[in-house]
């Protein structure tokens, strides 16, 4: 008797130590790449710039080189989270091209995750043919001043997000 009570006993420890439960990022399986452009607010391909983080995303600067859907420009800045997986952020690497399907807006925030067809540009033979030619930009890297401001507002922005934030709070205490 005392052997169950102490087997017993062991097995509620240990349950109560176990890790808990992870919850990952949920995502139905992409649909065709016409129909996700259809459902995407922007489709452009372009190379990464830069990757820089504010607080729980990253700011990813692309240098467009074509344009499938929306209002593109030669310089675009989209958002995903920093979580990876866990949280649907998808991980861009500097110096490599991707097409992108992103959602939402320009002047609000274009923002990606795992759960659409974005992808490495070299591995997006399929898209490229269902999509079709798409507008190319000549201008490369030069970007325009409508470019250059708009990252500026976003990097002021981001940068004094996390100070009025802990100021709201520390007023509220």
């Amino acid at each position: 008797m005392s052997y169950s009570i102490a087997y017993t006993g062991m097995l509620a420890v240990l349950f109560l130590l176990a890790p808990k439960a992870a919850h990952a990022c949920d995502c139905l399986i992409p649909d065709s790449p016409t129909v996700e452009r259809d459902q995407a607010d922007a489709v452009f391909a372009g190379r990464v710039l830069s990757v820089t983080r504010f607080d729980d995303r990253n700011a990813v600067v692309i240098d467009v080189s074509k344009g499938w859907k929306g209002d593109t420009e030669e310089r675009m800045i989209i958002w995903t989270t920093t979580n990876g997986g866990a949280a649907c952020g998808y991980h861009f690497e500097r110096d490599t091209s991707y097409l992108i399907y992103a959602h939402g807006t320009q002047g609000y925030g274009l923002n990606v995750s795992i759960c659409s067809r974005t992808r490495a540009l070299a591995d997006a033979d399929e898209d490229l043919a269902a999509l079709g030619a798409g507008e190319a930009f000549s201008g490369g890297l030069c970007g325009g001043p409508d470019s250059l401001a708009m990252l500026q507002g976003v990097l002021f922005v981001a940068l004094a997000f996390p100070l009025f934030r802990r100021r709201r709070y520390s007023s509220m205490t």
